[in-house]
């Protein structure tokens, strides 16, 4: 008996970094020495400090178990009080923050849970592969926004018709940026927030690259920019090891 997949993946294309791994794997077999400028991957080992913090939080009784679904308490309290000191935002540890496996579970689960067939998604070329194959895989379209050196890496949202406007339920957006390397100033935040607010569009601003930057001021989170009720515009702002909340 032959297993056929499912429909909705039978085009799938295979996993980029799957088939960069194995092209990597056969230039080192040659003996070639590779830099790699891809995958957010650390190349070396954390300070002693970090180390030690693991190795006695691994010797508590209390520090082994499944976690409590979310993230425990302390930790969401720590992502508020990070996202307050950082950003300046107020965040609900209870409501609007939630502890992942990874930052690779929540952008695809957000896909799953706001996409139905046919819907539009907003996505950045070139862009982290996984905001396209989750909406691919939800039944979704996908309306590619070129990122191109002449406006500074960043979306033009007047260049997206109105009609991909109008039946776009998600607005992917990742700064500072990968592959590009681009940082977006607080303005841009804000043309976009005024951008997904007329055509009622969630943004999902993915920012694993916030505190490595090459400009003199710290990168903002689209969090800072203020709701009409003076609350955070409706988002969702994704950090590595810290929440994902929307």
């Amino acid at each position: 008996m032959k297993i056929h997949p499912a429909n909705r993946i039978a085009d799938f294309k295979p996993y980029f970094f799957a088939q960069l791994n194995q092209r990597l794997t056969e230039l080192k077999k040659k003996g070639i020495d590779i830099i790699r400028l891809d995958m957010g991957s650390p190349d070396l080992p954390p300070e002693d400090f970090i180390i030690e913090s693991l190795v006695n939080s691994a010797r508590r009784s209390d520090s082994h178990g499944y976690s409590p679904m979310g993230g425990t308490p302390a930790f969401r309290q720590a992502a508020a009080a990070y996202y307050s000191r950082r950003f300046h935002t107020t965040l609900d540890p209870e409501k609007q923050i939630l502890a992942l496996i990874g930052s690779k579970e929540g952008l695809f689960t957000l896909s799953q849970v706001l996409l139905n067939p046919g819907d539009q998604v907003l996505v950045p070329d070139p862009g982290y592969p996984v905001y396209q194959s989750s909406a691919v895989i939800a039944g979704a379209v996908v309306h590619p926004m070129p990122l191109l050196p002449n406006n500074n890496y960043l979306p033009k949202f007047e260049d997206i018709p109105g009609n991909i406007a109008k039946a776009a339920k998600i607005l992917w957006l990742n700064y500072p940026n990968n592959p590009t390397g681009a940082s977006a100033s607080i303005d841009f935040f804000r043309q976009a927030v005024d951008f997904a607010r007329n055509f009622d569009i969630l943004i999902a601003h993915d920012a694993p690259y916030v505190e490595i930057s090459y400009e003199p001021v710290p990168a903002p989170s689209i969090l800072e920019i203020p709701g009409e009720d003076g609350a955070a515009a409706e988002s969702c702002s994704v950090v590595p090891d810290s929440p994902e909340e929307c």
